[in-house]
């Protein structure tokens, strides 16, 4: 490798944004019998950093119905989770999520969910909204939970 492919290497990794590395220091010859020192450069291996995400949620009550409506951004059409948690006692719950229903926002990442209230037993019931890990972006819950409880 001459010097003239090494700069050229160099620059076509500045032109594209690529991340570079040092690597060991390579001599070439120029055939004449002089050799000349360059620095290899290689693209660093580096992982793609996931995007997060950030999810809005309410309730909201239409007669006797309730629905968890909300906004994720960025706006794209994404598969979501409803966790819930069934709780017996008005405060200091200690039971975990679970996962209850899946849904899928609109084009403009907006989504209602129709949400049920506590049966039997319960008096509340916890949800939020869970958006798991895809390719391109990280893992994002919601900014809250809501409940919905008996009198």
């Amino acid at each position: 490798m001459t010097l003239k492919h090494a700069s050229t290497l160099l620059a076509a990794a500045a032109l594209t944004g690529g991340l570079l590395t040092a690597a060991p220091s390579a001599v070439a010859s120029t055939g004449a019998g002089e050799s000349v020192q360059a620095a290899v450069a290689t693209p660093a291996v580096a992982a793609r950093a996931q995007q997060p995400r950030k999810i809005k949620i309410n309730g909201k009550q239409k007669g006797q119905r309730f629905y968890l409506v909300g906004r994720i951004k960025p706006a794209k059409r994404f598969s979501l989770v409803v966790q819930r948690k069934v709780c017996t006692s008005n405060t200091d719950c200690k039971k975990k999520y679970t996962k209850w229903k899946g849904f899928k926002t609109t084009r403009k990442g907006t989504f209602r969910v129709s949400i049920a209230g506590p049966t039997g037993r319960a008096k509340r019931v916890y949800y939020r909204v869970y958006a798991p890990a895809g390719k391109r972006y990280a893992p994002a819950m919601s900014d809250k939970s809501i409940y919905v409880y008996k009198f």
